[in-house]
């Protein structure tokens, strides 16, 4: 995909994006992910972020998992619409990788 083939899309005012916001998309596949700012998740200090998912081809995007504000997602990597790899760091600076 090139810068040209993303739309803009209205999304919750839940949901903000930081400069870099984590995303990525199955190559072949209708199937993106990327990781937003959430202002439900708000501990007072931190605002966690949420997991946008797009299924047909970054048209319209849903809201999932919720993560904790004390938990910053860097990077994600989808190997498939089942597979994603993400990692990132507590606000504690501990390094965690997860799969879903």
């Amino acid at each position: 995909m090139s810068g040209n083939d993303w739309i803009a899309q209205s999304l919750a005012a839940r949901y903000s994006f930081e400069s870099l916001s984590p995303v990525s998309c199955v190559s072949g596949q209708q199937f993106c992910l990327v990781i937003a700012g959430d202002s439900r998740v708000n501990d007072g200090f931190n605002v966690g972020q949420a997991a946008l998912v797009s299924t047909n081809g970054r048209k319209s995007w849903k809201g999932y998992a919720t993560l904790p504000s004390t938990f910053q997602v860097l990077a994600v990597s989808c190997v498939s619409s089942s597979v994603c790899w993400a990692a990132g760091a507590t606000r504690i600076s501990a390094t965690i990788i997860s799969a879903t």
